[in-house]
């Protein structure tokens, strides 16, 4: 299946050469979630906060050919 990713913020230049520019279409195999995404990328297990097709995600959250998946730096405040 096929997925579209961006990485927003200071994400945008760790995925490398899985997805150059932080934005562009991934491959993955059939059933893979959210948690299999952010380690093809490389991202950290914690600090990141996903959104698929508008909604927040976790890591257990399935993805489907064709979804549009957002990740941004988790931040603070105050």
């Amino acid at each position: 299946m096929r997925v579209e990713v961006e990485l927003r913020g200071s994400l945008a230049g760790r995925a490398g050469l899985a997805l150059p520019g932080g934005r562009g279409r991934l491959d993955l195999a059939e059933g893979s979630t959210v948690a299999r995404l952010a380690g093809v990328l490389g991202l950290p297990p914690g600090g990141v906060v996903f959104v698929v097709n508008g909604a927040a995600a976790t890591g257990g959250t399935a993805l489907a050919d064709g979804d549009r998946v957002q990740a941004f730096p988790m931040a603070a405040g105050g």
